[in-house]
């Protein structure tokens, strides 16, 4: 599968006047002129609410999280990096409201998907090293429902750097825009002010801000290129809304209940979500990194699958007509 990246549009109901979600699930990765395009479209959403897939790392952190940037080239990198803070700035004067973070720290994830050399996978516990069977057995059930084998064993060459493993981030970021809307206790408000520092910029002292440090025994160095970090400048900055700590073992749970092969409430919640708002605008990179991206397009097709057509609103057989049209058009 080739990678690529894209702004999808998906109305999700037909109602005016409803929130515009936006999705932040890949790095911002777009030329001046296509940027130029998203923003003019994004500027005219009277109430939006944006979330984001990523951790808001403070300086002295090493690498920023991958959607914040893009390894491989300094030129796109400082792309990324000014997209992002120009998406953030442009959120601000539509709205005053908070940037709702989608995602755990890698430490907190403690589940890997693993691919075989079939295309089928293993879900592993991290803490363990062991295969959580339950788990394997339904992922592998929803894949084959959804996706050939040919195509599985196509799509896993795109996990090749990370040795073939997934953490289903994409799947991971959409439940927690749910869980945002319908059990927003699960969040904490932090203030962080998105900054900008590179290697030519230096303190009061007159030292790098980027400074060489050692950690787990990896020493990390950094490159010539801009790189994006959140600081805690007290009550004045930008708010966030972040997942607390711990909360993800509700998600994993909910992640099982969307890729299971019948209906439940949390398929319900799903469909209730985008019927109640205007649309869903989504930043992805199908491919690129991880199968991240079409797995979540399916899960949100498989909580369509298990009512009858008479049972669905207008809004709701809207989305399942734009979501199958979009899965099939990304591998083809």
């Amino acid at each position: 599968m080739n990678g690529f990246y894209t702004f999808t549009s998906i109305p999700t109901s037909k109602e005016k006047g409803k929130t515009v979600l936006v999705e932040v699930a890949s790095a911002l990765n777009f030329d001046p002129w296509q940027w130029e395009v998203i923003t003019e479209k994004i500027k005219e959403y009277k109430d939006i609410k944006l979330y984001c897939q990523f951790d808001p790392k403070p300086l002295g952190s090493g690498d920023v999280a991958s959607n914040l940037r893009y390894k491989h080239n300094k030129t796109i990198n400082n792309r990324v990096v000014g997209n992002t803070i120009k998406l953030f700035s442009l959120y601000s004067e539509i709205t005053s409201g908070p940037i709702i973070l989608t995602s755990y720290p890698r430490e907190q994830r403690y589940k890997t998907v693993t691919f075989s050399e079939d295309g089928f996978v293993k879900v592993i516990n991290n803490a363990t090293k062991g295969e959580i069977d339950e788990d394997t057995q339904l992922m592998n059930k929803f894949l084959k429902k959804w996706i050939t084998q040919e195509n599985l064993i196509k799509m896993k060459e795109s996990t090749k750097g990370a040795r073939y493993n997934t953490y289903l981030a994409d799947m991971i970021s959409f439940i927690l825009m749910m869980n945002h809307r319908y059990h927003p206790e699960m969040f904490d408000k932090i203030v962080r002010n998105p900054t900008v520092f590179n290697t030519t910029m230096m303190d009061a002292d007159g030292q790098p801000y980027l400074k060489s440090f050692t950690k787990n025994g990896k020493e990390w160095i950094p490159k010539d290129f801009d790189y994006l970090y959140f600081e805690d400048y007290g009550a004045e900055g930008q708010e966030f809304m972040m997942p607390k700590k711990d909360s993800i073992g509700k998600i994993y749970h909910q992640l099982n209940q969307l890729i299971s092969l019948e209906e439940n409430v949390v398929k319900e919640m799903l469909r209730k979500f985008l019927s109640e708002n205007s649309s869903y605008q989504r930043f992805s990179d199908y491919f690129v990194n991880d199968v991240d991206d079409y797995f979540t397009i399916l899960m949100i097709k498989n909580a369509y699958e298990y009512i009858s057509e008479s049972e669905l609103s207008m809004d709701e057989k809207l989305v399942k007509s734009e979501i199958m049209n979009i899965s099939e058009s990304v591998i083809h």
